[in-house]
């Protein structure tokens, strides 16, 4: 799968599961500002908080702690 077509399905999940890019932020602890840019394509997950942004949300391939379902389990559980 194309990376623009990964970023489609994320956002579409986190659409779904009615979740803000500040609160994936604060679960993350990344600024809001880093999710905004890698969800939007502009900024690529290969670095820093960039890179554990794509990682958890699978956008990119990696191994984290933390996934998109933790995530969105995570958040609606709080």
């Amino acid at each position: 799968m194309k990376e623009n077509e990964r970023l489609a399905q994320v956002n579409g999940r986190i659409k779904l599961a009615g979740i803000s890019q500040s609160d994936i932020a604060r679960r993350l602890e990344v600024p809001e500002s880093t999710v905004s840019k890698v969800l939007t394509g502009k900024m690529p997950g290969k670095r820093g908080n960039a890179r554990k942004v794509a990682v958890a949300l699978g956008i990119v391939d990696g191994r984290l702690d933390v996934t998109l379902d933790d995530v969105l389990v995570g958040l609606k559980a709080a």
